[in-house]
């Protein structure tokens, strides 16, 4: 059966599992799956592709922005001036050995400490914020991109989680290695589309 919906979605897994005392948890399943797909896990690397990029403006108080309520991954900050400034990442610690003083003026460096984007030295223009954002929850919306694009992505990812509730180890390792593989080929599809036909050198996100 065609899945382009979240009905057909849960439908679809109903049929898999054949075990109608598991229908009222497929909901949780599938967001599960969606929290597997943004965060990944040790053996399997996250979703990421061009889909989930997503670009803002943020106004900043005393150099501080808060990171939108899907953030994932930073891909670029930028402070507003007359052009772009492009601004780089740090670590907590390195803001505090050369930004001591915690001085304002034109930014050159950010760091990301809990759900705040902290630029050195501290901006009052607006921060541009280039991001990985989260799958859109398919609990708030009828669909979305990914059921779109690879509704076995959504599948298998969704009865992985449910193979962890039943513990049922033989499944979960399968649906794991289906999901995994589903989610390897989507990333170089990405990949190869975005950056090497067109002959840019790939860089990776920072946190």
């Amino acid at each position: 059966m065609a899945i382009t919906t979240y009905a057909e979605l849960q439908t679809a897994i109903s049929d898999y599992l054949a075990r109608t005392d598991l229908g009222p948890f497929i909901p949780d399943f599938i967001s599960m799956a969606e929290n597997w797909l943004n965060y990944g896990s040790e053996s399997v690397s996250p979703l990421r592709t061009r889909e989930m990029e997503a670009v803002v403006s943020l106004v900043p108080v005393n150099g501080v922005v808060s990171l939108p309520a899907d953030y994932l991954e930073a891909l670029r900050v930028s402070e507003n001036t007359s052009y772009k400034r492009t601004l780089n990442y740090i670590t907590s610690d390195e803001a505090e050995r050369l930004y001591p003083d915690g001085a304002a003026g034109l930014g050159t460096a950010y760091s990301i400490i809990g759900t705040s984007l902290y630029t050195f030295p501290l901006v009052s223009n607006n921060v541009n914020l280039v991001y990985y954002q989260a799958i859109p929850p398919l609990a708030s919306n009828t669909t979305n991109w990914l059921l779109d694009k690879s509704p076995s992505v959504y599948l298998r990812a969704s009865l992985m989680q449910a193979a962890d509730y039943t513990k049922d180890d033989g499944e979960l390792t399968k649906q794991a290695q289906l999901a995994g593989a589903l989610i390897a080929g989507l990333n170089r599809s990405d990949m190869m589309g975005k950056y090497r036909r067109a002959g840019v050198s790939m860089r990776g996100p920072t946190p």
